[in-house]
């Protein structure tokens, strides 16, 4: 048996598409609703203006984030087009900052430009409790291992014993 080309041949003056395949466009469509979904996350989104910090504020967030090696999260005093406030920007601040200007992962940002810091706890993984109904268990969990890590520092002052050759230096 012989088989014979496939071909899309017009059989009156409708013509559907001017090239030979018949559903060329149909494998764009995810990508399409991907981009349209996007589209209206980016204009729906309203960022909420954190409280301006003072610069001795500022720089005690980042000093802090500095010495206990916490990611930050800062505001800057900026708006968009459409006059909403710019996304929050995430990093790791290693120290460099200057009378004008810090660093913040590669990036310089001057003092004014910034509205507020604000250091992001993170929680391990080990402290997620599954099926759960409460939405601020994870909050919970994280505050009280603050809590029991201060009374064990307590208890540990309290009930320390010098060894032997540190009582000996000391007198």
């Amino acid at each position: 048996m012989k088989r014979t080309k496939k071909q899309f041949i017009p059989y009156n003056e409708y013509q559907d598409r001017p090239f030979g395949l018949k559903w060329g466009t149909a494998f764009a469509m995810d990508e399409l609703t991907t981009a349209i979904d996007k589209n209206n996350q980016f204009s729906q989104k309203n960022i909420k203006a954190e409280e301006l910090m003072s610069p001795s504020e500022i720089d005690e967030a980042l000093a802090f984030a500095y010495l206990k090696n916490k990611p930050i999260e800062i505001q800057l005093n900026q708006w968009d087009k459409f006059g909403r406030l710019t996304e929050s920007i995430r990093g790791d601040f290693k120290g460099e900052c200057y009378e004008d200007y810090f660093v913040l992962d590669n990036q310089c940002y001057r003092w004014e430009e910034v509205r507020s810091v604000k250091i992001i706890e993170e929680i391990k993984w080990s402290h997620v409790v599954r099926y759960d109904n409460e939405p601020n268990k994870l909050a919970t969990i994280a505050s009280q291992k603050t809590e029991e890590e201060s009374r064990l520092e307590l208890l540990k002052d309290e009930f320390y014993q010098a060894f032997f050759e540190d009582e000996l230096e000391e007198h």
